[in-house]
């Protein structure tokens, strides 16, 4: 038994786990490699470990129940100081480097979307809609993605023939409802060719005209300047490095007197996400309700209104 094996054994201990045991909440290691996991990321690396079968459980919900009771990660003092190190290191890494550059997007878009679309049609509503819904009066995914979508259209006062940009726009759920409902004219930016070809079948299906655009926003020269640029759920893929660019791009694209929406995750106040929580999909740094929409600021873009939807 190697050390870090032997500090875990005796971390589980308390809590009635035993490596390799024979009770259904005892844990089953297939490769020793899951206590660096541990040691480096905490209960994702625990996640990640389970996901690439390193490890199984009977009894998952009683495995959890007894960790969780017994505070098993915070008494393994090391893994904390390794996490917080770790982190630490990542932070100041991306410091130095651009994590979003346009060639990491072209890898990174076509990696996580270009799998197929039979995994995101039985997560997503039927619009294939990747963003939250508004839950206000709403019982089904759909209904609430449909709130939302009008909402969107309602504040950009959208008006027949207007022609709309959808920086990020996914499989086109809201240029086929802006199209559809609103009578404008929807190209949209994304970097996957599966988005590209479901969406335009869903357009069809739709009778609309819904133009896909495989371009990095960065790269993307338009031949009109648009009325009304959307972003929903974009720029946490943007990366703080790029966001001068971006609305660069987006006042750029679009007419002196348009409308520009960003839709984004916020937090009330400016405070750190735990390491864990949401670092796979999120930026480490969730800023402040209203903080990077004012990063345009000082430029032709105006900062008009920040709303937030609960």
């Amino acid at each position: 038994m190697n050390k870090l094996e032997e500090m875990f054994k005796e971390a589980l201990a308390p809590a009635g786990i035993t490596i390799n045991g024979s009770k259904p909440w005892d844990i089953q290691v297939f490769n020793p490699k899951v206590y660096e996991l541990v040691m480096q990321s905490g209960s994702l690396g625990l996640g990640e470990a389970y996901m690439s079968k390193m490890w199984d459980c009977s009894r998952l919900d009683q495995f959890f129940e007894r960790v969780l009771l017994n505070d098993i990660e915070g008494k393994l003092g090391l893994a904390e100081k390794l996490k917080f190190a770790s982190s630490a290191a990542k932070l100041k890494l991306k410091s130095w480097v651009n994590p979003q550059s346009i060639e990491r997007c072209k890898f990174d878009v076509p990696h996580h979307y270009d799998i197929g679309n039979k995994l995101y049609q039985k997560m997503l509503d039927s619009r294939m809609t990747y963003t939250c819904g508004y839950w206000n009066r709403a019982a089904t995914l759909d209904e609430a993605q449909e709130h939302k979508m009008d909402l969107i259209c309602r504040k950009l006062d959208l008006q027949p023939g207007m022609r709309i940009l959808d920086i990020g726009c996914g499989w086109g759920s809201f240029m086929i409802y802006a199209a559809k409902k609103y009578g404008v004219i929807c190209d949209g930016l994304t970097l996957s060719k599966e988005q590209k070809k479901l969406g335009s079948k869903l357009a069809i299906e739709n009778g609309v005209v819904a133009n896909f655009i495989l371009k990095d926003y960065r790269e993307f020269k338009p031949t009109v300047q648009y009325d009304r640029i959307v972003s929903i759920g974009m720029i946490e893929h943007v990366g703080p490095k790029n966001y001068a660019e971006y609305f660069e791009c987006a006042e750029r694209f679009m007419k002196d007197d348009g409308v520009f929406l960003l839709h984004t995750i916020g937090t009330p106040q400016h405070y750190r996400i735990g390491p864990v929580d949401l670092e796979i999909h999120l930026p480490k740094w969730c800023h402040s309700i209203d903080e990077e929409p004012r990063r345009g600021d000082g430029r032709a873009i105006q900062y008009r209104r920040c709303a937030q939807l609960r």
